[in-house]
């Protein structure tokens, strides 16, 4: 018994940029009954830059803001797992608008194919299941302190990750779960790196955008500097005033003290709302000498001797990742 060929319908596009400015392409196939349809866009190399297949009987595919980014003849290809129907025929519709540089354009799903960030507000689409999104943020020339925010829809549980750009992750956070919104508040990063805004396996959503929002400030001597989890990482506090947020779930900061001589320190903490921080003084090698809980935007102090070296140690009971926490160190 011979197994039938399946068939294939192509259809091509030539498309002329005006000024190579990008255009995104919407591509629909409407369902046809008994028939598992599959869409296919590949541009003028035979390469696949957007795939579709729900893998449902009489279900239609849609490719969503494919990015068209060159002039040149591109390729739709419509077609199906075997099955056939010559009763009732297909409709493909194909629309297209300028891109804005507010949303992103797919394919992105790599460092190699990542959207450069241009405006502070950026939309996109978790789809198909497993898509991740890569947005690339170039820094001109000294360190920034950026906050980095996204608005997925009801039911997505985003993560974001932060990889440097020679692919080292540098973050990842997923604190919330499904429709609400992840947030890094203080990613501190001298060199150009990647944004990656995915969602947990079997979740997408091709009706509903999430909102990616980036915004910076030159980086001062004032912030902490993440990652500060451990002694080794401590951020040197040489400031009289320093301020610092909860980037994750249990976060822990650590600030490392180091003077000429023995000296008597009051260290002023003021809290965050909706928070709870635990705030330790510990000696040189560590060991907590003294602590105090601090709840909401209480304003609390310590005083303690500090021989020469030490640690200020920042423990989050109950996070609020959207203000910061400060320590104002000055004498006894």
């Amino acid at each position: 018994m011979s197994i039938p060929s399946r068939e294939e319908d192509w259809y091509f596009l030539e498309i002329d940029l005006e000024a190579e400015s990008p255009l995104l392409l919407d591509i629909e196939l409407s369902g046809t009954p008994n028939i598992n349809s599959k869409l296919c866009l590949l541009n003028s190399n035979l390469q696949t830059l957007g795939y579709s297949d729900s893998n449902e009987i009489g279900s239609g595919e849609l490719l969503k803001e494919i990015g068209i980014t060159l002039s040149g003849t591109y390729y739709i290809i419509v077609t199906s797992n075997y099955e056939s129907n010559n009763d009732i025929p297909y409709r493909l519709l194909v629309t297209s608008r300028f891109y804005d540089y507010t949303s992103e354009i797919e394919p992105n799903n790599s460092p190699d194919e990542s959207n450069i960030i241009i405006e502070s507000d950026t939309t996109g689409r978790i789809y198909p299941d497993g898509d991740r999104d890569y947005y690339r943020q170039n820094i001109t020339d000294k360190a920034e302190l950026f906050k980095i925010e996204v608005i997925p829809p009801e039911n997505l549980d985003i993560k974001i990750e932060l990889i440097g750009i020679d692919n080292n992750k540098l973050l990842e956070v997923n604190n919330y779960g499904k429709g609400e919104k992840e947030i890094i508040p203080n990613a501190h990063i001298s060199n150009d790196f990647f944004i990656v805004v995915s969602a947990g396996r079997g979740e997408q959503n091709i009706d509903f955008t999430y909102n990616l929002s980036v915004s910076s400030i030159p980086f001062q001597d004032n912030f902490e500097v993440e990652p500060n989890d451990s002694k080794e990482l401590a951020t040197i506090i040489n400031v009289k005033t320093i301020n610092g947020f909860i980037s994750k779930k249990g976060d822990i900061d650590y600030y490392y003290l180091e003077y000429n001589k023995r000296v008597n320190k009051r260290f002023t903490i003021k809290g965050i709302k909706d928070s709870e921080l635990k705030i330790s003084i510990t000696d040189s090698l560590g060991y907590i000498i003294k602590s105090k809980n601090i709840r909401g935007e209480q304003t609390e102090s310590l005083t303690e001797m500090i021989d020469k070296k030490g640690y200020i140690i920042v423990e989050s009971l109950s996070d609020n990742y959207e203000d910061p926490y400060s320590i104002d160190i000055g004498e006894k």
